[in-house]
């Protein structure tokens, strides 16, 4: 049987498929039949998705038995199940199993998960000034549904999970673009905030980049998180048009299924 829980593009974990008879014992005698690996047609947020079955996904028996050592999937889905079929025998079919990938986008700033206004400010007095370029710049990351709490900053209370949460999520980044080189990330001021004239300027497609210095308040102490994480980040993104509570939304795209966007808080843009 297939673990529970796998990662999109991760190997299964071993399966070997038995040529049995009628009294359940193996046919050792059994040589030279092929024996096909195939994975059901999931359906992902009510579309339907196919997924691809990578690896060796047919075999000769040898002594009546099939090791399958290298399969792997491209596509999140909670029930997925492999069937493995031999001419003239009746097919099998594994337990359904989870395989998870990229279902959030998460925002930082400043190496903490947002949690505050990215009005940290463009300008001397910490305000964000219509038309300069923000002084504090967004980075996100994705992340997997097994983090149940992937949005919500609030849950994450010590460095431990912080710095587990954040390796995962560079880890499940790096894995999704190597997989599906057209990913992208992009941003745009969300509809109905902030000034129905006001526009966002700069590169609103992000450029991948390491982050080599995150922190995470700890009490008194700053804690470096170890490692170079690799995210999504954007340099020069400015608003134009002063106005109150601009939300900032960003997106995922270029891969088969949809992602939950990510959102900064509210904040205000006033006259340079």
């Amino acid at each position: 049987q297939v673990g529970l829980v796998q990662h999109v593009g991760s190997t299964l974990s071993q399966i070997e498929v038995q040529i049995l008879d009628s009294n359940q014992w193996v046919v050792e005698a059994e040589e030279g039949l092929i024996v096909y690996a195939r994975v059901s047609l999931p359906s992902i947020s009510g579309v339907a998705v196919l997924p691809h079955l990578h690896g060796t996904t047919q075999l000769r028996c040898v002594r009546g038995r099939a090791l399958f050592t290298d399969l792997s999937l491209d596509t999140p889905h909670d029930r997925h199940t492999l069937e493995f079929v031999a001419p003239g025998l009746v097919p099998i079919m594994t337990s359904p199993f989870s395989v998870y990938a990229a279902s959030h986008v998460l925002l930082l700033q400043q190496g903490r998960v947002q949690k505050e206004s990215l009005a940290d400010g463009s300008g001397p007095d910490g305000k964000v000034r219509s038309g300069q370029v923000l002084s504090l710049q967004p980075s996100l990351l994705l992340t997997d549904s097994s983090r149940t709490c992937s949005n919500n900053c609030a849950a994450w209370q010590n460095a431990t999970e912080y710095e587990s949460l954040l390796q995962s999520a560079s880890n499940i980044t790096t894995s999704t673009i190597e997989l599906f080189p057209a990913t992208r990330l992009t941003v745009r001021i969300k509809t109905g905030t902030g000034s129905r004239s006001g526009r966002l300027t700069g590169n609103t497609q992000a450029q991948l980049a390491p982050l080599a210095s995150l922190y995470q308040d700890s009490g008194d102490q700053r804690k470096q998180t170890p490692g170079v994480l690799t995210a999504f980040v954007f340099t020069d993104l400015a608003v134009v048009g002063a106005y109150q509570a601009y939300v900032l939304k960003f997106e995922c795209l270029g891969l088969p299924w949809p992602l939950v966007p990510a959102e900064s808080a509210p904040f205000d843009v006033l006259f340079p």
